[in-house]
């Protein structure tokens, strides 16, 4: 309180200080002198009357220009305090952003699949890297949904015939490492002469949508 006080009464002395510096200026113009002279042509009781209203627009202008400094420095106040709430705002927003790309590239295929030609190319690519005999591969029963506005459920049938244990095995990692995807209807057939499998499998997978 004692604080608010002393800085109130620095206002103060600096408006009045401002305010005597530019009365003595106005006092020794030629626009003074020609409004003291009209003033002195009135009759006694109007120049009374105009001394004291001087007097009280004197004593009440420093009060007056005291509240229109405070309103100022209120509105510029509201507009900072606005102005952290969006910037804040903003942060946030980043910060979930990221958190939810996060969370959709945890569950999402590292490709984004538009249609059955981009999903069918992609897979056999993706599988010949890694050494696998696609022409012993068939992808059928193909169906994609959207789901909200970025994700994509992506529904197919696999099937394979006469492969090995290890192409097996790749087949599987690459469904479920590279396509996040759930494996579902499971099916083999396994050729004893020729140790060969053949079978088929359903898989469901997310992709983003874009």
């Amino acid at each position: 309180m004692e604080e608010n006080t002393v800085e109130e009464n620095s206002i103060f002395k600096t408006i009045d200080n401002y305010l005597f510096e530019q009365m003595g200026i106005l006092k020794k113009s030629q626009f003074a002198e020609k409004m003291t002279d009209t003033i002195r042509s009135f009759p006694e009781e109007k120049q009374i009357l105009l001394n004291q209203a001087s007097n009280i627009l004197i004593l009440f202008l420093p009060l007056v220009i005291l509240i229109i400094f405070t309103i100022i420095s209120v509105i510029q106040s509201a507009s900072l305090a606005d102005q952290k709430e969006i910037s804040n705002a903003m942060v946030l927003i980043k910060e979930n952003e990221g958190k939810l790309n996060k969370l959709i590239n945890t569950y999402t295929a590292r490709s984004v699949i538009e249609d059955k030609r981009s999903f069918v190319d992609d897979f056999t690519k993706s599988l010949e890297r890694k050494g696998f005999p696609t022409d012993k591969l068939s992808i059928d029963n193909y169906d994609d949904a959207i789901r909200g506005s970025s994700i994509k459920v992506v529904k197919a049938e696999i099937s394979f015939k006469e492969i090995a244990n290890k192409s097996l095995k790749t087949l599987l990692l690459e469904i479920q490492n590279i396509y996040k995807a759930k494996i579902t209807n499971l099916k083999i057939n396994k050729d004893i002469k020729k140790s060969r499998l053949s079978g088929s499998l359903s898989i469901e997978l997310l992709s983003k949508a874009f």
